[in-house]
């Protein structure tokens, strides 16, 4: 009997040390399933962000803004910035329209000048001054402006009038000689100015009565 007693217990503890076995083995198992998973999913979130990194918009400053910057109007940005010395001159400056040799009759014969310190030329009606239809004309094509600058006969200021291409495809033409985009021309009495392609003139002449 002494005998089998100690068969039991044998047998007993045999079985308890396999059961204790499984569990360390299930244990370790679940241990390197869990590893596994979990570099797995460090792995696809290092890649979602490497992603995420090369999709990250740019929010450099292109120069863009900063090369247009200039005065608005009626929601369009001008092509050009009024001068310190612009002024509303006192004389009375006309522009004649003639076109084919003939002056233009009704409300396109003639601009009177001496209304506004600045007047802009193209296509743009809304905001331009001296609308112009024809399709050679740029949107914004040209400025004429008025500014308080030294004369060189008298040492004095003096108001005169300026014009300044802004860029155009066709350009401005003072005498029938195109002028320099983006540079102040001035301007003398009974000088001619075209723009693009039209065959429109413009004659300016000062109509101040002495």
């Amino acid at each position: 009997r002494d005998r089998d007693r100690d068969r039991d217990r044998d047998r007993s503890g045999d079985r308890d040390r396999d059961r204790s076995g499984d569990r360390d083995r299930a244990l370790v198992s679940r241990k390197r399933s869990s590893s596994a998973s979990s570099s797995s999913s460090g792995g696809s979130t290092s890649s979602s962000e490497d992603a995420a990194e090369k999709k990250k918009p740019n929010w450099e400053t292109t120069g863009m803004l900063k090369k247009d910057e200039g005065q608005t109007y009626k929601g369009r940005v001008l092509k050009w910035k009024q001068p310190g010395d612009m002024k509303q001159s006192k004389r009375k400056w006309v522009l004649y329209v003639f076109k084919d040799g003939k002056a233009l009759e009704g409300e396109d014969a003639y601009f009177d000048l001496s209304l506004h310190p600045a007047f802009m030329f193209g296509r743009d009606a809304p905001i331009c001054d001296i609308p112009l239809a024809h399709p050679s004309i740029s949107m914004q094509h040209a400025v004429l402006v008025f500014r308080s600058t030294v004369s060189e006969n008298t040492d004095k200021n003096t108001i005169r009038p300026f014009i300044m291409d802004l860029g155009s495809t066709n350009g401005t033409f003072l005498n029938k000689e195109r002028i320099r985009s983006n540079t102040y021309e001035s301007l003398t009495p009974n000088c001619m100015l075209q723009f693009g392609n039209s065959s429109r003139e413009f004659i300016l002449m000062d109509a101040t009565k002495v």
